[in-house]
């Protein structure tokens, strides 16, 4: 058995520009989780996540960590959907980014994300399931706490009710359908 010695720490307070071009004062440097744990990781959501997954694609550079790991549970059929990963998420960016340039000289084929850790944001991508989710400030509803409520408070903006997911299906079908039209005109 080896020693665990960390490079890095996982949680940095420091300035620098996410995908989106957002300036944050902190960061998730996934880069200090090491091999054995993106093992476990991708254990937790293959515990989790009941749908079956044809093929695992990461979203370089901190997707590729995770995706190997959850290949294994790949069923590798085609007529399953494709699983893209990535290890933070803030704005979700990087996920429509990678999907919309994935798709365009391949085939489309059903899909779905998941990402280690989520730090929030009023945009993120409802297909995109996180194994952790933190609260975040957002200018339209105060202080968001994800996975908490019923959707009845206005501050709780997250909910698991009919109604909530409903509204997530029509934000994400309204999103791809402007993709696939501006995709039209290449």
């Amino acid at each position: 058995m080896g020693f665990n010695v960390r490079q890095e720490y996982l949680f940095q307070q420091q300035d620098f520009i996410g995908h989106s071009g957002k300036p944050l004062t902190w960061k998730i440097e996934c880069d200090a989780i090491q091999d054995v744990e993106w093992v476990t990781i991708a254990h937790m959501i293959q515990e989790l996540e009941k749908r079956p997954f044809g093929e695992v694609v990461g979203i370089p550079r901190g997707g590729l960590k995770l995706s190997g790991p959850l290949e294994k549970y790949a069923t590798g059929k085609d007529e399953d959907p494709l699983l893209v990963v990535d290890d933070v998420m803030t704005t979700g960016g990087s996920f429509k980014d990678f999907v919309e340039q994935y798709f365009r000289n391949r085939p489309y084929r059903k899909f779905f994300g998941w990402c280690v850790f989520n730090r929030g944001s009023d945009d993120a991508p409802a297909w995109v399931t996180s194994l952790f989710t933190m609260p975040y400030y957002s200018e339209d509803y105060g202080l968001v706490k994800n996975g908490i409520g019923d959707g009845k408070i206005p501050n709780q903006r997250w909910s698991n009710s009919e109604e909530r997911i409903r509204q997530m299906e029509k934000d994400n079908e309204n999103y791809w359908n402007r993709v696939w039209k501006k995709k039209e005109r290449f």
